[in-house]
């Protein structure tokens, strides 16, 4: 008995002294207060969290559970902010429900090809992973090692990650034990002058991806602890990182609802689920919801038509799914038919949200605030089209409050690769590459300029076969690439030599505009803004075609030629969209900057 207490004394000792030894973070956030304002228990770096999150709270555990976009803000400028100058440890108390090829816990960094800088804790795939950039092995514009577990780590269980670097080594500890380490960076660490701080993603010029899972405590330090410090502080851990595997917990819809296709008697409803379930959709022009319609197969991508509507009719709707186990609902939505020839209708006009959702969010903030009928989009939603994340994350959440109660149709851009993903996550009508749709007194042709457009060709004819047999009063072509632009270096550098002005593979088309009297074209892949005048036959016409390039909804911007296109009526470098009204044979066109400024205004009257 007395070797017993005489061991639990000396180990007691042993615990207060490595306790004692313990340094204090640079930065310390505990994520268990259910504010969206974080305090910096140890500095001057509050966050503040945006996106999807959710706080939860358990008897071993509390903090946030994140769905993939949302993320805690720390700072965009290095100079602004408390950052480890050569030495550095960083920890955090993280469960992972889903591999990414980037992800990011925590960081602050670059790394756009062969430009690197900076660092951050985060997982490759199911490998967790510290990625860092030095001075000493700077080859001019960074050159930084990413440092991966051997293991792959098991989704929906709670981890204790470290990572350490001394000037000299850079180590990786998994739950306490020395996962992986590298002597390839020296000197001070190496950082971007701008950049995202931020916890719950991997982000920086060119890629953003946030993480899906829980977090409960991260720790910023400026120096490099000891192996011993780091099993001790992961000891703490010890209730947290010994509980049960789990799923996500809110089985919350992934995405959506959002629409698509809408006619005077029908429209298409999709959203996206996190399991495999049934569909349904309750709807009606009033409340109670009294008709139905369902599906049985058991998927995650969820797709159903309602038929037999009135037209230019408000329904109300709300989608459910059911799986083993439980059910989730949408919150309840509101959408309009398609309207008479008769009636005056309005409409958006947008392309090229790629790979900027904070832009493309608030473009899509301002459509619903003019309450469109709808909305088309002239291509290039997504960067990579490929990539499912961008899609969830980049272009259908950002603009979850418009798509859910405002129908969008779509043309592939060349940044959707012609992927699966467009086919999935869009519905146009059959082939879905191109399609006509009709809304009031406008007809709409939907082409994809990506494929072969020359005089014969298998879109040539359709679009000519078309246009004849149109009898709308306004016609209007959408596509991506432009008859007319004047970029600065698309079509040849303008500021050297000469440029074409324009994408000789969609000029075969312009005859078949002018022939059949297309009123508006609507293409994108120049991100800005530019208005041709009327045109006809190579020349200004005030019966021609106007051309309206509108890709301004979130690429980075573009430039113009040094010198004016003899085509153009009004250009502007920014991020825009346009508002189109119409009613009988008045057409109205308004255009609006990010802070809702109108920059340029047109009508056209036509008997």
């Amino acid at each position: 008995m007395f070797l017993t207490r005489l061991a639990l004394a000396v180990l007691c000792l042993w615990v207060a002294r490595l306790a004692a030894q313990q340094p204090e973070p640079l930065n310390h956030w505990q994520l268990h207060g259910g504010e969206a304002e974080v305090p910096d228990l140890c500095g001057q770096l509050p966050g503040l969290w945006s996106g999807g999150w959710t706080h939860f709270a358990q008897p071993e555990v509390a903090g946030v559970e994140l769905d993939g976009s949302g993320r805690m803000l720390l700072g965009e400028r290095r100079g602004a902010l408390q950052l480890p100058r050569e030495d550095l440890t960083v920890e955090a108390l993280v469960m992972v429900f889903e591999p990414l090829e980037w992800g990011g816990i925590v960081g602050y960094l670059q790394d756009n090809g062969d430009v690197e800088s900076g660092w951050l804790l985060g997982f490759r795939e199911d490998h967790f992973c510290v990625a860092l950039a030095s001075e000493g092995a700077d080859d001019g514009n960074g050159s930084m090692t990413y440092l991966s577990a051997e293991d792959s780590f098991e989704t929906g269980r709670w981890y204790h990650l470290a990572a350490s670097y001394d000037g000299e080594v850079l180590k990786l500890y998994v739950d306490g034990e020395l996962a992986a380490e590298d002597t390839s960076q020296s000197g001070p660490i190496h950082y971007p002058e701008q950049s995202w701080y931020e916890i719950g993603a991997y982000h920086d010029d060119n890629e953003e991806y946030g993480l899906r899972g829980k977090l409960a405590e991260l720790a910023v330090f400026d120096q490099a602890l000891s192996a011993a410090q780091i099993r001790e502080r992961t000891a703490s851990h010890a209730a947290v990182l010994a509980l049960a595997r789990e799923a996500p917990t809110s089985h919350a819809l992934v995405l959506g609802p959002y629409l698509q296709h809408a006619t005077a008697e029908g429209i298409r409803i999709l959203w996206q689920t996190e399991q495999a379930s049934d569909s349904r959709v309750r709807y009606g022009q009033a409340l109670p919801l009294q008709n139905s319609v369902e599906a049985s197969e058991l998927q995650t991508l969820h797709e159903l038509e309602l038929h037999g509507l009135e037209p230019g009719a408000t329904y109300f709707y709300q989608v459910s799914s059911r799986f083993a186990g439980g059910a989730i609902e949408s919150e309840l939505f509101s959408f309009q038919t398609a309207l008479p020839d008769d009636q005056a209708y309005a409409f958006v006009a947008v392309s090229d949200s790629q790979s900027n959702p904070d832009v493309w969010q608030k473009i899509a903030a301002q459509a619903w605030g003019e309450r469109p009928n709808f909305v088309i989009h002239a291509g290039d939603l997504v960067g990579t089209g490929s990539n499912t994340r961008q899609w969830i994350n980049e272009f259908l959440r950002p603009a979850a409050t418009l798509m859910a109660r405002v129908p969008l149709y779509s043309v592939l851009g060349n940044h959707e690769q012609d992927a699966k993903n467009y086919y999935d996550y869009m519905a146009n009508p059959e082939p879905e590459h191109r399609y006509s749709f009709h809304y009031g007194n406008a007809q709409f042709f939907m082409l994809d300029s990506n494929r072969d457009c020359s005089e014969g060709s298998e879109q040539f004819r359709w679009l000519e076969a078309n246009l004849a047999a149109s009898e709308a009063t306004w016609k209007f072509v959408v596509q991506h690439h432009p008859p007319f632009t004047s970029d600065s270096d698309d079509y040849g550098d303008a500021f050297r030599g000469t440029s074409a002005r324009g994408d000789r593979r969609v000029q075969p088309l312009i005859p078949l505009y002018e022939t059949y009297g297309v009123d508006i074209v609507f293409f994108g892949h120049i991100h800005d803004y530019e208005r041709s005048w009327p045109l006809r036959d190579g020349k200004i016409d005030e019966q021609g075609v106007t051309y309206l390039q509108i890709g301004g909804a979130g690429g980075g911007l573009e430039d113009y030629a040094p010198t004016r296109s003899w085509f153009t009526a009004k250009v502007r470098r920014t991020h825009h969209y346009c508002l189109l009204s119409v009613h009988a044979g008045t057409l109205r066109l308004q255009v609006y900057d990010l802070e809702g400024r109108m920059f340029d205004s047109l009508e056209i009257h036509k008997d």
